[in-house]
């Protein structure tokens, strides 16, 4: 029962003293013995109280009754004053000032006498008797009296207060209540100086019966409505008694609130304490109780609420409190633990790691304080920071500060705490605390095992956990998550030990924890926990014995359990992980993609759930998923999810800290990653890393631990397949004795064994294979026999290990039926090699009848079968049975398997596994054939449309070509031999034709003119066909052309019998590539589904520079971005496309062109303009869409056009043309022999076009461009086509400034003139022309002039640009997308301007400097300004081809 209310002091009295007209003071008697006397004098009969007589009377009653009264207080006040002020901490209720109507003795006056005349009496009777005194003061007082009735009955009531806390009689609570009710029935209501007073004595006096009597809401609400009233009332002071008005306001609602949890009511308190809190009459420590008050308050209204907002105002209370309170104040404890269990409950809400780090500071130094004063509340800290602790580590893994090791210590205190109860008489309350304790010391426990693998933690781990069981009755709840918590310690003793009793026992124990009902309600966070650790229970047991029943029960409990977590952000991403491994364990037993799938997909919103939760580690979700998509691309070859693994495992490893303990497995799933992917490109690079990861986590792991073997297993499969790649035996030796190891970690025949003896099965059959040793493949026989028998029939693994040992036996019987000892042919210690081969094949047969027909590994087990069915039937036995057709029949048998096993590898783009790589030769060496075969299937008598449908049927076949020779035989010589001969197929019929003649012309003029007059019949034939109206004479056109072609390949090999002319038309050879670099570099720039290389072409050497991050998906997916960029350009979409573009340029920086550049030590910008380097690029299928020349991060300056002067050519071999074109033209005027070709421009505009908008900056462009040149020129307004083809025969430099369009039919791409509608001037057009003896520059400033729709003929060439080439032009500017027509003029004047020498002469071999000068220029120029934004549509287009 909380301690007597404040007294309060009548505002109209004065301290010490009765009020002046009252009367009461007992000195105006003459003497002490009438005082007495009146005391003692029983009253009269009841009747109305009016003489003055009666008046003394009752004035001598009410002054010896206060006066007995503060008798009483002050003798009882030295025993309760320590009491008092405890109390005062934690009620600010306490007794300060009693002085409200009774005064302190005066010892010079008769109260002396008044004090030794009750002295007899012992306190309750005195208390009694002041009472009693109190009650005839006000009853003899006349109602006309009403002040002195007023204060008489206020002090009769307070007396009844004080006598209420030593008899608790309910009795005189109900006449304090009347006695205040009287109070205020008297008061006036204008009368304002006393009413706050009155009001708040009322209100305690329902508040001490409410106290009494809790179920009296009613009395609770009279009473805070009372207080209420009061503080109103008295709204217009700040003095002390505004200060207990206050506080007796707050402690009602407080106590409501209790009641309620209603916020109405919090919303009140949290006024009211405000309100004191601003006091400056309200010391700190009234202060700090108030604000602790309001801290538990908004604690208890979050607990039903889970608002944040509530426990973020409980939090900022707390933090007052300490604030207010000094750092040894007694009691601190209080508020220091409240507010660590608020901050825990915080990051229990939120996750927040900085509120798991506040809890953790503010538990530690409450529970020392607690640990001197509060023994309950130190077992209440202690319990909630042991908790803490745990998820610290959870959280961090941070083995410096030893959060785990601190959470043991903390439970074991507890434990130790509690168990100093035993000397009293514990109840069930205490048992259960033990229990819980247990169960949370056994929690840490395993998650150190976790950690250390050490078997003792284990053990003590189970220990515990089995103790907090046996104190759980059976009815508790509790019992089933300590139930399940002792599962899962059997679980991790399976992992450890391989003992299958002990799988067994965390399934019983899982399945009786989950037994009881209504679990889901009861402990919502750990319920879906039972049920998913039950799940990969069954899972391992499924695992040991192969019971499909437990893999389908695993699955139901996974699947519930993900189900029941849905709402429980900290548990479903768990739920959903141990769903995806279950699924796995699934694939592996059916084989259907579906399920594979489905598990990367749960792995994947598992790890996206994870990462937007602070109270998880997302580090673990990713090495799930890592190992998820590791899986998928082991089975099903998806590039991507190999991709996607790695960075999953890379992240996983940046995101957890070095010294989790966690750590070594996350190095071994990254490993494990790039061990795939080193297989899979054959990079040394990739072997290393995995290998050095690998050995980093086996050396972290301790040599116990559960996990140590299957790291070692994945060194030892490492260090195997890079001897593979290599070929060093140190790594073969060092994977045996890895896997040797491994093998040796498991103790007896743990089932687990059996992945690690088929590994070093595999591992000393690799060996064998190398150095032939009879031990190793005896006992790699050995090791998969018993790891056959280590598997259940009905296990996913069992196919694999049977597939082994078939191979294994297979290759013994290789081995022995070699041997020069016949013996050993036909009969051996071992059974004999035939005995060998016939179990091979009978292995082989049963895989095969094992494996599903949707099995990925089938077409390997098919192979396997066909090579020991095909040794069986060449066997000398098999050809001597009695059957001849057994023989016949294993052949027919191993053709048939062989067969199926070729048409389940078409596009299989795994070469994941080493055996796929055998297939890659073969694969390699009919692309070649097929790219050879080229020019003979696109033959000249073949029609243009028929040639490019050919050629669009098989897009990519150079490429692939080139990148499968790379990938098998490494010969960057021969790859560039393939992409010369793959690409431009069509124009190399023709522009070789026209190129290669000016040397025959000066040696065999005749042969020459041969040759041009059957190439113009050819021409001419090709345009004619392409009419409308050639259908009737389709078949004697294709006669004529047959002709043609047959007398073309007559007249070509008679050049090529000429001395110095064996290689006409046959393109460069090796050297003369290496030639053609001497002014710098040339790039052929590759990517195929079977890997991505630069092949780079210096003066030295072809070089092949792997480009590993330039991934085929990824180029196809920027190439759609690309043209969606290139077709969708408008002034709607131009910000959004510059924003895309800019992300394309920097992808392409980022993984290929950095490193080119790089390679070639281009990676600066050049200091002098002259000095700049050139490059050639010959960008291969969809590169050819990219401004490869633009490619970077443009604002940093790491950025293609910072580094080289950048040009593009189609083929090596139409570069060598370009530059004999310009070479032979030079020759003619220098030599003074036939007069050469003035130099004259075409200039064309077209400003306005029909059905087209205008270019209104093409004529300033033109004019330009006429005002500089310093020779002849035609300028063309509006020109029709046949008057631009008239002035293309005589001119030899070109300028279009037009539109250009695209056309599905890359022949049919043209550039508009005014009479484009009947008669487009299209590539075929520009094609056709033979320009080779003038043509100099063609300047396309049109749009599209250097791109193709066409996806499928992209290396052709097809387009303007090309086109140009193909007329003869050496040097053509085009571009990749639309021109923006009002920075055009800029780039043409500059380059035009740049080309022109010093003399004022034209030197087109400065083209490419001039574009690229001109190009920076206007990068500069449209990003300048504070709110420019970067405008690659704007620059990047123009492209340089040539010389």
């Amino acid at each position: 029962m909380p301690p007597p209310p404040t007294v309060e002091q009548d505002p109209l009295t004065n301290p010490g003293r009765e009020d002046p007209d009252s009367g009461d003071e007992l000195d105006d008697f003459d003497n002490a013995s009438d005082i007495i006397a009146i005391i003692e004098q029983e009253d009269p009969e009841p009747r109305e109280p009016s003489s003055e007589d009666d008046g003394r009377r009752a004035a001598i009653l009410h002054r010896a009754g206060n006066e007995l009264l503060w008798l009483c207080r002050h003798e009882s006040d030295e025993r309760e004053r320590d009491l008092a002020e405890a109390e005062q901490e934690t009620d600010n209720s306490v007794v300060s000032d009693t002085t409200a109507s009774s005064t302190a003795p005066d010892p010079i006056s008769s109260v002396e006498v008044l004090s030794r005349h009750f002295s007899c009496l012992a306190l309750p009777e005195r208390l009694d008797k002041a009472t009693q005194l109190l009650k005839r003061a006000a009853e003899g007082t006349a109602p006309e009296d009403r002040w002195d009735k007023m204060r008489r009955l206020r002090d009769f009531g307070l007396a009844l207060g004080d006598k209420y806390y030593t008899t608790f009689s309910i009795n005189d609570i109900d006449a304090a209540v009347e006695a205040h009710r009287q109070v205020l029935d008297l008061l006036h209501q204008s009368y304002q100086a006393n009413q706050a007073i009155y009001l708040n004595n009322h209100g305690y006096a329902l508040f001490w019966k409410f106290r009494r009597i809790s179920h009296l809401r009613d009395h609770l609400d009279a009473g805070m409505k009372a207080f209420e009233d009061a503080v109103v009332v008295d709204a217009t002071t700040t003095n002390p008694e505004r200060l207990s008005l206050l506080s007796d306001l707050a402690d009602a609602v407080g106590e409501r609130f209790q009641m309620t949890t209603s916020e109405e009511d919090l919303e009140k308190l949290a006024a009211t304490v405000r309100e004191i809190t601003g006091m400056a009459a309200a010391e700190n420590a009234t202060k700090a109780v108030y604000l602790n008050r309001l801290g538990n308050a908004y604690r208890m209204l979050f607990d039903v609420t889970k608002s944040i907002g509530h426990l973020d105002n409980s939090i900022q209370a707390y933090d007052s409190t300490l604030l207010l309170s000094p750092e040894d104040d007694v009691g601190r404890e209080i508020p220091l633990s409240s507010l660590g269990m608020a901050h825990f409950a915080r990051y229990e809400g939120l996750g927040l790691p900085e509120d798991l780090d506040k809890a953790i500071g503010a538990l530690q130094p409450a529970a020392a304080l607690a640990a001197a004063s509060d023994q309950q509340l130190y077992g209440e800290i202690l319990n909630i920071l042991g908790i803490a602790l745990r998820v610290h580590f959870e959280l961090t893994g941070n083995l410096h500060v030893s959060s785990l090791h601190k959470a043991i210590e903390t439970n074991r205190r507890l434990l130790d705490h509690l168990g100093h109860a035993k000397g009293r008489e514990q109840d069930e309350g205490k048992t259960q605390e033990r229990a819980a304790t247990l169960s949370n010391l056994g929690a840490c426990l395993q998650t150190q095992f976790d950690g250390n693998g050490l078997p003792g933690t284990l053990e003590e781990a189970i220990a515990v956990q089995r103790q907090a069981i046996d104190l759980s009755p059976t009815t508790d709840s509790s019992r089933s998550v300590r139930l399940a918590g002792l599962a899962e310690s059997y679980r991790r003793r399976y992992d450890l030990l391989g003992k299958i009793e002990d799988v067994t026992a965390a399934i019983q124990l899982g399945k009786e924890a989950i037994a009881v009902t209504g679990l889901d309600m009861l402990f919502p966070n750990e319920f879906p926990l039972m049920l998913t650790n039950l799940g990969l229970a069954l899972v391992r047991r499924y695992e040991v014995l192969g019971v499909v029943e437990d893999l389908e029960e695993s699955m139901e409990y996974c699947k519930s359990a993900e189900e029941a977590s849905r709402d429980k952000p900290t548990v479903h991403p768990l739920c959903r992980n141990n769903r995806s491994y279950c699924m796995i364990a699934k694939f592996y037993h059916s084989g259907a993609v579906v399920d594979v799938n489905e598990a990367a997909i749960v792995s994947k919103k598992a790890m996206d759930l994870a990462s937007h939760d602070q109270r998880l580690l997302p580090a673990t979700h990713l090495r799930d998923l890592a190992e998820v998509l590791a899986t998928r691309f082991e089975w099903m070859g998806k590039q991507s999810d190999l991709d996607k693994s790695i960075e999953s495992a890379s992240r996983s490893m940046e995101q957890i800290p070095e010294t989790h303990p966690q750590y070594a497995l996350h190095l071994t799933t990254r490993g494990r990653a790039l061990i795939q992917r080193a297989v899979h490109t054959s990079s040394a690079r990739d072997f290393n890393s995995a290998i050095d990861l690998l050995q980093q986590a086996g050396q972290r792991l301790t040599e116990k631990h559960p996990k140590r073997s299957a790291c070692l297993n994945n060194l030892a499969t490492a260090l195997g397949l890079r001897s593979l790649l290599i070929g060093t035996t140190d790594d073969l030796n060092a994977a045996v004795q890895a896997a040797m190891t491994a093998t040796k970690a498991f103790p007896g025949d743990f089932p687990g064994k059996a992945v690690c003896l088929t590994n070093l099965g595999q591992i000393l059959t690799q060996r064998f294979s190398r150095a032939g040793l009879d031990d190793d493949i005896d006992i790699a026989v050995e090791c998969q026999s018993k790891a056959l028998k280590l598997t259940a029939k009905s296990h996913w693994r069992y196919i694999t290990i049977l597939e082994n040992l078939s191979s294994a036996l297979l290759m013994r019987f290789q081995k022995r039926h070699h041997a020069e000892d016949a013996k050993s042919r036909t009969e051996d210690s071992r059974g004999g090699p035939m005995e060998d081969l016939k179990e091979a094949v009978k292995h082989s047969r049963q895989t095969l009848e094992l494996s599903p027909e949707t099995s990925p590994e089938r077409a390997r087990y098919l192979a396997n079968a066909s090579r020991a069915l095909l040794a069986l039937a060449k066997s000398d036995h098999s050809s001597s049975v009695e059957d001849p057709s057994a023989a016949n029949g294993n052949l027919d048998e191993a053709i048939t398997y062989s067969k199926e096993a070729a048409r389940l590898s078409v596009g299989d783009e795994s070469q994941s596994r080493p055996e796929i790589l055998l297939s890659y030769a073969s694969s390699s060496r009919m692309l070649s054939q097929a790219v050879e075969l080229l020019p003979r299937v696109i033959s000249r008598s073949l029609l243009r449309s028929d040639q490019q449908f050919i050629l669009s049927q098989i897009p990519g076949l150079a490429a692939d070509a080139a990148a499968l020779e790379m990938r098998v035989n490494k010969r960057a010589d021969e790859a560039v031999r393939l992409l010369e001969l793959g690409r431009g197929v069509i124009a190399g019929l023709y522009i070789n034709e026209r190129s290669e003649t000016a040397d025959v012309e000066e040696a065999h003029p005749e042969l020459a003119k041969r040759f041009r007059d059957v190439q113009e019949r050819l021409d001419r034939s090709e345009e004619d066909v392409l009419l409308p109206d050639v259908r009737s004479f389709l078949q004697s056109q294709a006669a004529r052309r047959y002709d043609a072609v047959q007398e073309f390949d007559r007249i070509a090999a008679e050049i090529r019998e000429q001395p110095g002319f064996d290689r006409f038309l046959l393109g460069p050879a090796p050297d003369e590539l290496t030639a053609l670099a001497v002014e710098g570099p040339i790039v052929y720039f590759n990517v195929s589904r079977y890997g991505s290389t630069a092949l780079v072409i210096t003066e030295e050497k072809i070089h092949d520079l792997p480009l590993e991050r330039l991934r085929y998906d990824d180029v196809v997916a920027k190439a759609e971005k690309l043209s969606d960029i290139r077709d969708n350009d408008s002034l709607v979409t131009r910000r959004v496309n510059n924003v895309a573009l800019g992300k394309i340029l920097q992808w392409l920086w980022d993984n290929a062109i950095e490193e080119i550049l790089h390679f070639l030590n281009f990676t600066k910008v050049p200091e002098f303009e002259e000095k700049w380097p050139r490059i050639w690029w010959i960008p291969v299928g969809l590169l050819s869409l990219f401004p490869i020349h633009a490619a970077g991060r443009q604002k940093l300056g790491l950025a293609a056009l910072d580094r080289v002067i950048s040009s593009y050519a189609t083929t090596a071999r139409s570069l060598a043309l370009s530059r004999e074109r310009i070479l032979a033209l030079d020759k003619q005027k220098s030599n003074g022999g036939e007069a050469p070709q003035p130099l004259e421009a075409c200039l064309v505009s077209m400003k306005t076009t029909p059905q087209r908008t205008d270019l209104i900056h093409a004529e300033a462009e033109i004019q330009a461009i006429a005002e500089l040149l310093p020779i002849p020129k035609t300028v063309l307004a509006q020109p029709t086509k046949e008057q631009v083809l008239e002035s293309l025969r005589r001119c030899s430099i070109v300028h279009f400034a037009c539109h250009g369009e695209m056309h599905a039919n890359p022949s049919l791409s043209r550039i508009l003139f005014s009479d484009w509608e009947d008669h487009r001037f299209s590539v075929h057009d520009m094609a056709g022309t033979n320009l080779v003896r003038q043509a100099r520059l063609a300047y396309l400033s049109a749009c599209h002039a250097g791109t193709s729709r066409d996806m499928f003929l992209l290396d052709e060439a097809m387009h303007m640009t090309g086109a140009c080439q193909l007329a003869g032009f050496p040097a053509v500017v085009g571009t990749l997308w639309k021109v923006l027509d009002e920075y055009a003029p800029a780039v043409a004047r500059d380059v035009y301007a740049r080309i022109l020498d010093q003399g004022g002469s034209l030197d087109v071999r400065r083209t490419a400097q001039a574009l690229h000068f001109a190009v920076r220029g206007v990068r500069s120029l449209s990003e300048r300004g504070p709110r420019a934004k970067p405008n690659p549509i704007a620059w990047a287009p123009y492209i340089y081809v040539g010389v």
